[in-house]
């Protein structure tokens, strides 16, 4: 089997470095045929792999390194230009330099998406320069499957042509890594006919029409925000900016919706006995809507694996990040299987077209 060597960004401001270390060591563990590396700064990272080793009484894996980024660190805020071009000692930043070089196959990073965006395509470059890369993420629904948001956070403003980049992206991406023969695809509006929507809308479907649907599965119209977690389906479409208020809404629910039953439930001593027998079952019927399930969600559209997680991720999500997303990506050979499938469009043409 290859072997792997997965970059994780430890170095970045706002981000539990002891969380991280701990993510990074059980996953270590699991992973015994890739390399983890850790990149920030080297006292502190051995420091908590040594407490974390005493704490579970296991040795440090000796497949985990530390290298070493200890420059003023990207922070949550950091315009992405000034970062990348004044912060070039930075964990962050020396880990795409690695990535570019061959020396990391892929690379996660719960600092800021936006630098760590843009950092990936100018840094690392794209696929395919006809197409704005977007981050994909996965929405569990009732029909026991996952349906999967595409953009959740990464290109705000987008042209129709992005959209059906985001479209063919994230139809490769299923198909290569996780078992869906021919995914469907909706375009996620205010209501199921095409005309339904913003001019965004309006000209992505003008184009889809047009060439006979790029040969990707969209269904016949778009969707609601209603039909997202009822698996209607197996894509959802969006702009960024729509994206990402979707994805923070689901991920503050599970916790709100579990709230409101149980303060319900416990108004009467009846109702007490009763939160106390479904409660556990609530907590884990629920658990699917929480980010750290799935730690990390991938930006398609550049060369190499980028994997963002959240700036406040815990161990269990840079562990999950590391062993479900990356190592996944990895071995399936995603970014292989997306370029040659994008060879298929003509982005230069569908750029040109209105």
């Amino acid at each position: 089997m290859e072997r792997f060597t997965i970059g994780i960004d430890a170095g970045s401001g706002g981000t539990n470095l002891k969380e991280i270390a701990k993510g990074a060591f059980l996953a270590a563990y699991d992973l015994p045929d890739a390399t983890l590396v850790l990149i920030g700064v080297r006292s502190l990272l051995f420091r908590y792999l040594a407490e974390i080793s005493k704490n579970l009484n296991k040795p440090i894996p000796n497949n985990i390194t530390i290298w070493i980024g200890e420059g003023i660190p990207v922070e949550m805020e950091d315009d992405p230009v000034l970062a990348l071009a004044s912060k070039k000692d930075s964990s962050m930043v020396k880990a795409f330099f690695w990535l570019k070089e061959g020396a990391l196959d892929a690379l996660i990073t719960p600092g800021s998406t936006s630098v760590a965006g843009y950092g990936g395509y100018r840094r690392i470059g794209p696929i395919n320069r006809g197409i704005r890369p977007g981050i994909i993420t996965p929405f569990p629904t009732v029909n026991g499957r996952y349906s999967y948001v595409m953009d959740s956070g990464a290109l705000a403003d987008c042209r129709s042509q992005e959209l059906v980049g985001f479209s063919a992206m994230a139809t490769s991406y299923l198909r290569s890594s996780l078992d869906y023969t021919n995914p469907s695809v909706g375009i996620l509006s205010i209501g199921e006919e095409k005309k339904k929507g913003n001019k965004l809308i309006e000209e992505v479907w003008l184009q889809i029409d047009s060439n006979s649907g790029f040969g990707l599965n969209f269904i016949d119209g778009n969707i609601e925000g209603r039909d997202i977690p009822l698996g209607t389906t197996d894509i959802i479409v969006c702009d960024g900016y729509t994206g990402n208020i979707v994805l923070k809404l689901s991920e503050s629910l599970a916790k709100s919706v579990l709230e409101m039953v149980i303060n319900s439930m416990t108004r009467t001593t009846k109702g007490k006995i009763g939160a106390a027998l479904v409660k556990t079952n609530l907590k884990e019927d629920l658990r699917v809507l929480d980010y750290e399930e799935y730690g990390g969600a991938i930006m398609l559209g550049i060369k190499k694996p980028l994997i963002i997680c959240h700036g406040n991720s815990g161990w269990k999500a840079i562990y999950n990040a590391t062993v479900k997303t990356t190592f996944s990506a990895l071995s399936n050979r995603v970014i292989e299987a997306m370029k040659s499938d994008l060879l298929q469009i003509d982005w230069k043409e569908l750029a040109g077209k209105k």
